[in-house]
């Protein structure tokens, strides 16, 4: 009751407890470091070291001289409450050789713990017995029914029958046991359940603090939207295709990749300024290393899912990705990984840093980093031999390579021209010159030898013939048209399509950024989710070992 308030205040507010304490009712309250005045306020005092019992008896004086008793003295305190919290942390050494390890175990042996505990016994006992009084008759009415007559008819169950074996008295040695098997690693509860505890107590907290809800998924939308705005299409501009768009995709792709990816940047101060209360709660013992770090990932987890949905659905409709709902629900899943996979990473450098400042340096610098050799500023292929080991290893680069497979492969586009038009297959349909030349090439066909489609009107057969783009570089329309079909298609044969369509291969722009070597889809997302225990791991490890408290 006196958290956050000063020592005039929390006077006060004690003496104002105490006074409802003089009118008969009972008070249990928890307090941490009270001044000598209100420690004087309390008639019993129950002392807690990691989860064990160390003392509980009358207060005062009493609990003074029981620690006095076993060698610790009583020198230089003016605060009983002081003397007895260093007791209990180790601060004041015994002159009997104890330490405050041993002081559960001492406690036991003294006749105060076995005469409060027979107190308790005795308490419990009546409560049991009224519990199992209660219950035989809540089911001694449920079986009262209405007989046909009309007349209430009793069962014919024997009350006796309820034995109190369900209710068994307490006995102070199966208390004791139970109280030192449960505490035996010095927390109160198993893990499952502090698991429980702390996922559902952060849920709330967090699920309805509004910062986290901006950055967790407000700031998902909101990027999507403006990525939409960039590359979104019509429906009609989406089925046209050409090797520049198909291009352009690829860079849409690398951008979502890393958009999401550094998203997770802003979660940096929130893990930061956590730290203080874990460094509190874990010397208190309230739970263990592992249950503070699942919850962490459960709790991304949770929040991941609505973000994902929120970036997802305007990024992937109002552009001209591939329209299919297989694709777009592996699209989904490779963004949930991602996601994760950064959440971890920026949980594991955040863990590892002893202050805010580092931590918000070195995130945002190792993504930099992953980006660079993320596959598309520079492909495998053209990467120095001393960066090739990172681009394998890089996690922005799979989760790349799962979204380019997932668009690309095994896809055909076909992209389709008039026939005096030919010369746009040389630019990629940018309307550039020679300098596209390369890039076009690379997409159609094996060096721009390819079979494409003459489109002829309704009820005319659609003809296959070969073409060579690299032989057509001359000037003039008609000249380029002629160079490139093969000698048995005459102009006047080319002259009746209404359309040269000539195949985009999926495949060909894996080859492109060096990606053909990764597999398929599914293998870039395993290899991705392979890197969230890997950092989990870096995470705990750190939050178990390294030590903060100074900070």
């Amino acid at each position: 009751p006196t958290s956050g308030l000063d020592s005039y205040i929390s006077l006060e507010v004690m003496q104002a407890v105490r006074n409802l304490v003089n009118d008969g009712r009972t008070v249990i309250c928890t307090i941490h470091q009270p001044s000598q005045v209100i420690y004087k306020l309390f008639d019993y005092l129950i002392i807690l070291g990691a989860g064990r019992l160390i003392y509980w008896g009358e207060g005062k004086g009493v609990a003074k001289q029981f620690f006095y008793d076993l060698g610790f003295e009583f020198t230089d305190y003016d605060n009983s409450a002081e003397f007895l919290l260093d007791v209990v942390s180790g601060g004041v050494k015994s002159s009997k050789g104890h330490s405050n390890l041993d002081l559960a175990h001492l406690f036991k042996s003294t006749d105060t713990f076995k005469s409060m505990s027979l107190v308790a016994a005795k308490y419990l006992e009546k409560h049991m017995s009224e519990r199992a009084s209660y219950k035989r008759e809540k089911k001694k009415n449920r079986f009262k029914v209405r007989g046909w007559g009309g007349k209430k008819q009793s069962s014919n169950m024997d009350e006796e029958s309820e034995s109190q074996s369900d209710y068994p008295p307490p006995s102070v040695e199966l208390a004791s046991e139970s109280i030192q098997s449960q505490l035996k690693d010095g927390y109160g509860n198993s893990q499952l359940r502090e698991l429980w505890i702390l996922v559902s107590f952060k849920a709330r907290a967090h699920f309805t603090d509004m910062h986290f809800i901006g950055t967790r998924m407000v700031c998902p939308l909101l990027f999507s939207l403006i990525l939409a705005s960039f590359w979104g299409v019509s429906i009609e501009t989406s089925k046209q295709h050409n090797t520049h768009q198909v291009m352009e995709l690829a860079g849409l792709l690398f951008i979502i990749i890393g958009t999401n990816a550094f998203m997770t940047t802003f979660f940096v101060p929130a893990i930061m300024d956590e730290r203080p209360v874990f460094i509190k709660e874990r010397h208190d013992a309230c739970y263990r290393v592992l249950s503070y770090v699942l919850h962490k990932v459960l709790i991304e987890a949770i929040a991941n899912i609505p973000a994902v949905i929120l970036f997802s659905i305007p990024i992937y409709f109002a552009t001209p990705l591939t329209n299919d709902a297989q694709q777009f629900f592996f699209f989904m899943l490779t963004i949930f990984v991602l996601n994760l996979c950064s959440s971890m990473m920026a949980l594991a450098i955040a863990s590892v840093s002893p202050s805010m400042e580092i931590a918000g340096a070195l995130v945002p610098a190792i993504l930099s980093l992953c980006a660079l050799a993320g596959g598309f500023l520079k492909s495998h292929a053209s990467l120095p031999v001393w960066w090739k080991w990172f681009n394998t290893i890089d996690f922005i680069a799979w989760a790349y390579s799962a979204l380019m497979m997932n668009q690309y492969q095994a896809k055909t586009w076909w992209y389709c021209l008039p026939p005096l038009e030919l010369s746009s297959f040389l630019s990629g349909g940018t309307g550039g010159g020679s300098e596209d030349l390369g890039g076009a090439l690379s997409l159609l066909g094996e060096n721009g030898k390819f079979d494409a489609k003459c489109n002829r009107q309704l009820g005319q057969p659609t003809e296959f013939v070969s073409l060579d783009l690299q032989e057509c570089m001359l000037p003039v329309a008609i000249q380029i048209a002629d160079s490139c079909f093969p000698a048995n298609f005459s102009i006047s044969q080319i002259l009746t399509c209404e359309e040269i369509c000539a195949p985009i291969e999926g495949d060909s722009v894996l080859q492109f950024f060096a990606m053909d070597w990764r597999i398929n889809r599914w293998a870039s997302l395993g290899f991705l989710s392979v890197q969230v225990p890997f950092f989990f791991v870096i995470f705990y490890l750190a939050t178990r070992f390294m030590k903060h408290e100074s900070r």
